[in-house]
């Protein structure tokens, strides 16, 4: 016999999809835009996906998924990726624009099919520009096959609901205009240009930047409220929004899967008066570990069991940033808010308060990005290495072990901002600023000239390239992670890797004030070599191959993305036996689009799958000069002989390249010296310029001179009143006779040129 597939739910009493047993489930999914207006008081343009099944959580089995998109936006392209999907065997289906295939263009549709793996919580947006923020996310559900559902779990209870929590940092302005504003420091500016008030960057109790703009809006389930004082933030501009609501009966086990969709901002999830329970990570099962909280950064996902054993009412769940002060001083943390329900109770916003910490009873915080909080806090941090796999995950997925040097490739990544660039402080990995290739490299056989190659470019500190790392097929892969700069507004970085899901295996903090909790040095563990750390080492040269003292090899958590502490690292492992090109990249995503990416080539071409028969192409695009004169010919290029067409031997095509200025290379810059004599003085080959169609140019320049000069003559002669109309005709006749002579002039140079060749 086996347990009933669950019922998961968007909100209280709606079930989105109840899951059956089927081979394939195939879904059409419709991208388009839709005018949401709140009280007449803003209007929000957010992209959205429609299903003809009218559902927002795609509930899978462990099975073959077949998704049709289409797209009906207007203007804009799209991918979706399926995030946390491992994509065996189909590496182009991963959803990345650019990389794994081309972007879906309006009107077109684009099919999906892949093997829904692993089984979890997972999630599915745009990996093309900043559409993600703009809202094209959901949920998707991976259950794992009926027959394998008893059992699985003897830890857990039976679970009465299952809900989905999605998280969201939203603000009014497109994702667009946050970018820009981002990338021209008009942040500083986003409460209005007086000087007053220019915003200052929000910081986390280490010290790290948290806020790199205002928090404006947090969404549970695409709800939420919008606050503009900034006084109190505790108080939303409109309170009679509606909330998410969670009903729970007294008594019942609750299941939340809770994904942080959002932007920027990370979020402390927590349920007043109730301790919940971890059960799951990114998708895979660690043994229960009861928290006051859990910090959930964007593209993570952390599955909780809660018991509803209160008195029946209504309590707050808080998802809260990590903001606790700014230049100013301290401040209120940004609340994203849903309600509890208890069954019977009457239908009202709650007046809970969260959980008071205590010295001798201490919150315990799971997911800390920084080693711990001042004392006056009372919190006892775990990291997500601390939590431990279930023997039934460690079964399924062994750590990689490594019984010999030869066996393991070590690579060292910082994620970080690079102070040696042009404008201080871009987003890199190792000092590279990635440059998307203009035709995704998983479509081979690769086109030439579709990166920019790292190589030529002789990087030491800092440069713009298509950064790649090549993984060794079939060896055991140790990463280091690092988050390692000089920058003032360091932060932690959520680091998501596609197309694998890693072993967690150490984190390491930097030194911090035994009493505040702030940063002083970077963590010691790290050898950086350069300013920017982007060749660096273990400092105990013992610590090669796998032998870092503290790594947990036994039980380990498993992760698809983690969060780096600002000056330390994490170490993760896994088995590289999924050729192809996987994008690892930070998940904020302005970070991302910056360039802190890294495309990870597992393998060789001729390890990864060939590409589904007429696969779509696309890509830079450029003609020769033979190849365009065959179209020149009577025949055209169909002709069965070509005959070249006859043309002036000396004539100059020019070819002019035409590029979108990055904001840091707009200046004013003086033009390039010549090159050569006839550069220097352009009419010196006279029969190269009688024959050039710049010939053409000057004499229409030089009549309508002449035309202009009697034009104003003209008007001032009927200004002064002149009497003299004569004399300006003459001198107009004048000017033409000049004019004339200098062409005449140019003419006969050329034909004397012409003949002392």
């Amino acid at each position: 016999m086996t347990r009933a597939v669950p019922e998961i739910l968007w909100s209280s009493g709606m079930v989105l999809y109840s899951a059956g047993v089927a081979a394939m489930r195939i879904f059409q999914l419709i991208l388009q835009k839709t005018l949401i207006r709140l009280y007449l008081r803003m209007d929000l343009t957010r992209c959205s996906l429609e299903s003809t099944d009218t559902i927002r959580v795609l509930l899978l089995l462990f099975t073959k998924v077949v998704m049709n998109i289409k797209n009906n936006l207007l203007m804009e392209g799209l991918t979706i990726h399926w995030h946390g999907m491992v994509q065996w065997h189909t590496p182009w289906m991963d959803g990345v624009g650019t990389v794994s295939h081309c972007p879906i263009n309006p009107g077109e549709t684009f099919q999906y099919r892949f093997l829904a793996d692993p089984p979890g919580t997972h999630w599915y947006h745009s990996h093309l520009g900043t559409e993600r923020t703009d809202g094209l996310t959901g949920a998707l559900i991976v259950l794992p096959k009926p027959d394998k559902t008893i059992g699985l779990r003897a830890d857990l209870p039976e679970v009465s609901g299952d809900f989905v929590m999605v998280l969201a940092d939203w603000k009014l302005d497109p994702s667009i205009e946050t970018k820009n504003e981002a990338d021209w420091g008009l942040n500083s500016f986003s409460y209005g240009f007086n000087d007053t008030m220019c915003y200052s960057f929000t910081a986390d109790a280490a010290g790290g930047t948290v806020g790199l703009f205002p928090f404006e809006s947090g969404l549970i389930n695409g709800r939420g409220n919008h606050y503009l004082n900034k006084d109190n933030p505790e108080q939303p501009d409109i309170p009679e929004l509606p909330l998410e609501t969670f009903v729970v009966n007294r008594y019942g086990y609750y299941r939340f899967r809770v994904i942080n969709s959002g932007m920027l901002f990370a979020f402390r999830v927590s349920v007043d008066k109730h301790d919940i329970q971890i059960i799951s990570v990114d998708g895979n099962d660690v043994t229960m570990t009861s928290a006051e909280s859990v910090i959930v950064y964007g593209g993570e996902r952390v599955d909780f069991i809660l018991l509803a054993s209160e008195d029946v009412d209504n309590y707050w769940v808080r998802a809260q940033t990590l903001e606790v002060s700014n230049g100013e001083g301290p401040l209120v943390p940004n609340t994203a808010l849903a309600i509890l329900r208890y069954n019977g109770s009457r239908e009202v916003h709650p007046k809970s308060d969260r959980y008071h910490c205590r010295p001798k009873d201490l919150c315990r915080v799971v997911n800390c990005p920084f080693g711990r909080f001042p004392d006056s806090y009372n919190i006892k941090c775990l990291a997500a290495s601390d939590l431990k796999s279930t023997s039934e995950q460690i079964k399924a997925h062994p750590v990689p072990a490594v019984t010999s040097p030869n066996e393991i490739q070590e690579i060292f990544l910082n994620f970080h901002f690079s102070s040696t660039a042009k404008v201080p402080f871009t987003t890199a990995v190792n000092g590279h600023v990635f440059v998307p290739p203009s035709s995704p490299p998983q479509l081979y056989p690769k086109q030439e000239n579709t990166t920019v190659s790292c190589d030529s470019l002789n990087c030491t500190d800092h440069c713009k390239c298509t950064y790649i790392v090549k993984l060794e097929k079939d060896k055991t892969i140790q990463m280091v992670f690092l988050n390692m700069d000089d920058a003032p507004f360091g932060m932690p970085h959520p680091v998501h890797m596609h197309g694998h899901h890693f072993h967690v295996l150490k984190t390491g903090y930097p030194i911090y004030n035994a009493t505040t909790g702030v940063i002083l040095d970077r963590n010691r563990d790290i050898r950086c070599n350069t300013k920017s750390c982007n060749d660096a080492s273990w400092s105990n040269e013992d610590w090669k191959f796998g032998n870092v003292p503290g790594l947990n090899l036994n039980d380990p958590p498993q992760k698809d993305t983690i969060a780096i502490p600002r000056d330390g690292y994490v170490v993760v492992r896994l088995k590289a036996d999924n050729p192809g090109f996987w994008f690892m990249h930070c998940h904020i995503e302005i970070h991302q689009i910056a360039g802190m990416a890294v495309l990870l080539q597992e393998g060789e071409i001729a390890d990864m799958e060939p590409v589904p028969e007429g696969f779509p192409t696309c890509g830079s695009f450029k003609m020769t000069e033979e190849e365009f004169n065959q179209y020149m010919t009577p025949e055209g290029a169909r002709g069965k002989k070509q005959e070249k067409q006859k043309r002036p031997e000396n004539i100059v095509v020019e070819e002019i390249d035409y590029h979108i200025v990055d904001y840091e290379r707009v200046q004013r810059a003086p033009y390039p010296p010549p090159s050569s004599d006839t550069e220097k003085h352009p009419f010196k080959n006279l029969h190269t310029f009688y024959h050039h169609r710049r010939y053409h140019v000057i004499l229409i320049v030089t009549l309508g001179f002449s035309l202009l000069l009697n034009i104003i003559f003209m008007a001032m002669c009927c200004y002064k009143k002149c009497r003299t109309s004569s004399s300006l005709h003459k001198l107009s006749e004048k000017k033409t006779m000049l004019a004339h002579n200098l062409l005449q002039q140019t003419k006969r140079h050329s034909e004397s040129k012409q003949r002392l060749i």
